[in-house]
């Protein structure tokens, strides 16, 4: 039973200095000027954009809590219904933005 009870107490530190060493790389890696981008090409092949995109949202809200992530959607379909889903879960959520592959280019290499 002692071997048991040193050993669970062993794992558990080790996992509490994996957390703490992890906690440590970010702070000491933080960027306060530039906030983390994330592209997420969506097409017509997926079933379902709706659960792409919010597992997009909560991995990079997990991985990214304490620096922000942008998630910009870029749409690259025909389906009207697969585009309305997208533009309305990207609207729930403040740090996520909708753009159609035509609007994209147009605003990120021509500036307008």
């Amino acid at each position: 039973m002692e071997a048991l009870t040193n050993t669970a107490i062993l794992f558990l530190s080790m996992i509490g200095v994996i957390g703490i060493i992890r906690s440590l790389i970010r702070f000491l890696s933080r960027d306060n000027f530039n906030v983390r981008k994330m592209v997420l090409p969506l097409d017509d092949s997926f079933e379902n954009p709706e659960a792409v995109i919010r597992t997009a949202v909560f991995s990079s809200e997990w991985s990214d809590r304490e620096f922000g992530r942008e998630i910009f959607c870029i749409y690259k379909g025909e389906n009207k219904e697969s585009k309305e889903i997208c533009r309305r879960v990207c609207a729930e959520y403040p740090n996520t933005y909708y753009y159609d592959i035509n609007n994209f280019e147009n605003s990120f290499f021509w500036g307008e």
